[in-house]
């Protein structure tokens, strides 16, 4: 991002988009079973992306609208009061899972799993987050009273574009892509 020196207002110089605040259906994850996510937080999204969803069966996707080379990162804080459990994290791309960007963790009572995979993403593209575990009692631990300093424990997810045609000082830090049109 830069800063707009005369008016004080960040203006985006790449594509990214930003959410958080991970939900699934019935507030549980579901045993030996993938669950898809959906967030409740848009924190910033430039029009390089859209936040879809389907509030009924508690599913989000983004969809991208770019073609090129994208960062993207997830985390999600889980919890289990009752039992020790298991947890993986994929992301997904067009229904099928990236390959390389699983993530597990081994938790009895909270853990938080990131996961950052560098992606081609092409325009079109609709991207989303999934989880399995192997607990009865497992579910997504943003917000709750009795995590101690709240916000520690945040279920978030971010994706950036990775520009490749290099960088014009000259052009107030605009991206100059050779031969691709944006």
């Amino acid at each position: 991002m830069r800063y707009g020196e005369l008016t004080g207002v960040i203006k985006p110089s790449v594509p990214c988009i930003e959410i958080g605040g991970a939900v699934c259906n019935g507030g549980y994850l579901i045993r030996n079973q993938w669950t898809q996510l959906e967030w409740n937080i848009d924190y910033f999204n430039t029009s390089d992306f859209e936040y879809r969803e389907d509030s009924a069966n508690f599913i989000g996707k983004i969809h991208v609208y770019t073609t090129g080379l994208y960062l993207i990162d997830f985390e999600i804080a889980l919890m289990d009061i009752d039992e020790c459990s298991t947890a993986i994290t994929a992301i997904y791309v067009n229904d099928i899972a990236v390959f390389g960007s699983y993530s597990t963790g081994y938790f009895c009572h909270l853990q938080q799993i990131n996961s950052s995979k560098l992606v081609y993403l092409k325009a079109n593209d609709e991207v989303d987050f999934r989880v399995w575990v192997d607990g009865n009692s497992v579910t997504i631990a943003d917000y709750y009273d009795d995590i101690p300093a709240n916000n520690i424990y945040y279920s978030r997810a971010r994706i950036t574009y990775i520009p490749t045609g290099g960088w014009n000082n000259n052009s107030g830090s605009k991206v100059v892509e050779r031969g691709i049109k944006r």
